[in-house]
Order: C-alpha cells, then structure tokens, then sequence
C-alpha cells in the first residue's frame, strides 16, 4: 500500500505549470532574455520537433533564450526550457542543440524537479489550498525561488540526469537526429 501512495503525484499538471510560469518569470528577471529573434526560431523549431517525441504530452513545452555568457539549460516543471547565449555559443550543429533541448525535455517528461519538490514539507504545506497556485501568491513566490535555486547553484541527482540523458537520447533518434549530439557537444567542451 506504502508503495502505491508513493507513486500517486502530489501535483497536479496545472500546479505543475503555475509553478513554471512563475519560475519561468523569475528566471528571464534573475538573467534577462537573449533578444535574437532568429536563434530563438531556430531552438523553438527544433525543440518542437523534439518535444514531439517526448513520452509526456499533458504540457507544453516552451522554449527561450537567456542573455548570459554561463554554458547552461535548464528545465523548469510544466514545460519551460531555456538555453543560454553561452550554451547557444558553443553548438555546433543541429544534432547537438536537438540532444541538450531533449536532455531538458527529458527532465520534464521525467517530472523530476517535481518528483524533487513532493518530497519537501513546503510542497506538501501548499497542497492543501489551491489559492497556493495562484500567480502572485506568497507560496508560489516562495516554491519558485526555491526551483530556481535548485536549478541555478544544485541542479539535479544523478540518477534524474541519467533518466533525462537516457529519454534523450530516445527522443533525438526518433525525431531523426544524430544519436550522438550530446556526446560531440561535451567533447567539444572539453576541448
């Protein structure tokens, strides 16, 4: 019986997505948008493609560019992926920026800064008010700060990142990619 309760999600999809408006919000103020109107088409049209082929079809994925010089994406719960300028930077090709936005469509699709926050009194506090979720509340204030912290300074467990690489990896092949983008991209980093 434990077992089963553990499965059963504490959010619900449209919590989810409150919550990523919000820390959607919150992370376009902390870093400012990448205004270049081409690139940003460019990783919506391939994001969408990937997005496609993700297993989770109850979001929408949106994607945007952050102004910064930091190698970095992120995924917010409900659907909300950004790259940043510097990420952006260094792409060398289609396949490679179509495996980072599955990697970060992969964590959505895993729920796993959601799977994260469930387990935290503060989620579990806010649950029982459905005002909680409502734009401009303390709560959701409080929980998206938290999310961007998390995101920002933590990031996430290993085993939520091999879950998003292997999802990825799924998703690029399926919508047509390289199956190995990720790989050239990191090897060109550390090169």
């Amino acid at each position: 019986y434990l077992k089963e309760m553990a499965r059963v999600p504490l959010l619900t999809t449209e919590q989810e997505v409150a919550m990523g408006k919000e820390v959607a919000a919150k992370m376009i103020h902390y870093f400012k948008p990448f205004n270049n109107d081409k690139a940003l088409a460019y990783v919506r049209k391939v994001g969408r493609v990937v997005a496609l082929q993700s297993d989770r079809k109850d979001v929408k994925y949106r994607f945007d560019l952050l102004d910064t010089d930091d190698v970095n994406a992120f995924a917010a719960p409900g659907g909300y992926i950004f790259l940043t300028r510097g990420l952006l930077e260094n792409i060398q090709s289609e396949a490679q920026l179509a495996a980072v936005l599955a990697h970060e469509v992969g964590h959505v699709a895993g729920k796993h800064v959601v799977k994260q926050l469930e387990t935290g009194q503060m989620v579990q506090a806010g649950l029982k008010r459905a005002e909680s979720f409502t734009s401009g509340s303390q709560y959701l204030d409080h929980v998206a700060k938290e999310i961007l912290a998390r995101l920002i300074d933590r990031g996430l467990d290993h085993s939520s990142e091999y879950d998003a690489d292997q999802r990825a990896a799924n998703y690029v092949y399926a919508a047509g990619y390289r199956p190995d983008g990720m790989v050239r991209f990191l090897n060109g980093m550390q090169s």
